[in-house]
């Protein structure tokens, strides 16, 4: 059996958790999910590839917050779905 401290819900998951829906998008259910798969993968590859690994990760997310409107799901999905 498995059990989640409080402990490890602190400020730095939230804002891991926020990070995760808008690099996705919120337009459809779609949008969360894929930006969950695109920050683990990408924290799980960078991370092994550099030590500092935030530096590339935090750019990226930067610039895809403010040119990447919609998230990852409108530039992967653009006419597929009806947001």
């Amino acid at each position: 059996s498995y059990f989640i401290n409080p402990d490890m819900m602190n400020w730095i998951r939230s804002v891991d958790l926020v990070l995760m829906v808008v690099l996705g998008g919120t337009a459809n259910l779609f949008g969360p999910i894929l930006g969950t798969m695109a920050f683990l993968l990408g924290e799980h590859i960078l991370s092994s590839l550099w030590v500092h690994w935030h530096l590339i990760f935090g750019s990226f997310l930067f610039f895809s917050v403010f040119f990447l409107r919609g998230g990852l799901s409108r530039f992967f999905f653009r006419n597929r779905f009806i947001s």
